[in-house]
């Protein structure tokens, strides 16, 4: 449980990070949700 729970803190500071900077959040903005949608269905499985 611990490795997922590690797993998830690491793409949600990845995606935090994208979208804290203004040169990648508009070209990454859906590539991110496509991550953190995936990583949702991973883990409410």
């Amino acid at each position: 449980m611990k490795k997922i729970l590690v797993a998830v803190l690491l793409v949600l500071a990845t995606i935090t990070f994208t979208f804290a900077s203004p040169a990648y959040a508009d070209g990454n903005a859906a590539a991110g949700k496509a991550i953190f949608n995936a990583k949702c269905n991973v883990c409410h499985i």
